[in-house]
C-alpha cells in the first residue's frame, strides 16, 4: 500500500541553485536516459552556471511538506520560448511514482503558464516511456507528430506534444 504523501510544490530562485543542482543530478543518475544531458556533464557546472540555468526559465520542486528537510521528491523545467513554456525536465523520485506527483508538477507548470499568458504548454517525450506519454495524455497534451532523435551511443527519438490554452491567457 503506498502512503499518500503531502507534498509541496515551489519555484526556485537564485538563492535555491544548490537544490536544483542536488535534484537534478539525483535525476540523471536515477534515469541517464531519460534526459539530453548527463550526469558527468552537469556535476561539473559551477554555482553561476546553476544560476544561470535558473534564470532561463522557471523550475519548480516537489518536496515533502513536514518540514524534515528531505530532499526534493521530483522537479520539472520549462523555458520560455516566444508565447510557449517548453518542457526541459521532468522527473519524479522512483519511490513517489505512480502516484499522481508528476501529474501535480506538470499541472503547477501549466498554471504559472498561464499566468504568465502562454499560449501554450509543449515538451518532447521519449518514444519508449509508454507511462509518460499516457501522463500528458490525460493531462490534455495531444502529439504533433513532430519528432526528434537524439545522437547518443544509444539513439532513441522524442515526440513533440503540446497543450494549447483555446481560452487564452486569464
Amino acid at each position: 500500500m503506498r502512503l499518500a504523501l503531502v507534498t509541496r510544490i515551489r519555484r526556485l530562485d537564485e538563492d535555491g541553485w544548490w537544490v536544483l543542482r542536488d535534484v537534478r543530478l539525483r535525476a540523471l543518475l536515477d534515469a541517464p536516459k531519460a534526459f539530453a544531458s548527463s550526469h558527468r556533464r552537469e556535476a561539473a557546472f559551477t554555482r553561476d552556471e546553476w544560476i544561470a540555468r535558473l534564470r532561463s526559465g522557471v523550475w519548480l520542486v516537489a518536496e515533502p511538506a513536514n518540514g524534515t528537510g528531505a530532499p526534493p521528491e521530483g522537479v520539472v523545467g520549462a523555458l520560455e520560448r516566444g508565447d510557449e513554456w517548453f518542457v526541459i525536465a521532468m522527473w519524479v523520485a522512483s519511490e513517489r511514482r505512480g502516484g499522481g506527483l508528476a501529474a501535480e508538477l506538470i499541472e503547477s507548470v501549466v498554471e504559472a503558464a498561464r499566468k504568465r499568458g502562454m499560449s501554450m504548454v509543449a515538451l518532447q517525450v521519449n518514444e519508449h516511456n509508454v507511462r509518460a506519454r499516457r501522463l500528458y495524455e490525460r493531462l490534455g497534451f495531444v502529439a504533433t507528430g513532430e519528432y526528434e532523435t537524439l545522437p547518443r551511443a544509444e539513439p532513441y527519438t522524442r515526440e513533440r506534444m503540446v497543450l494549447p490554452f483555446a481560452e487564452g491567457p486569464p
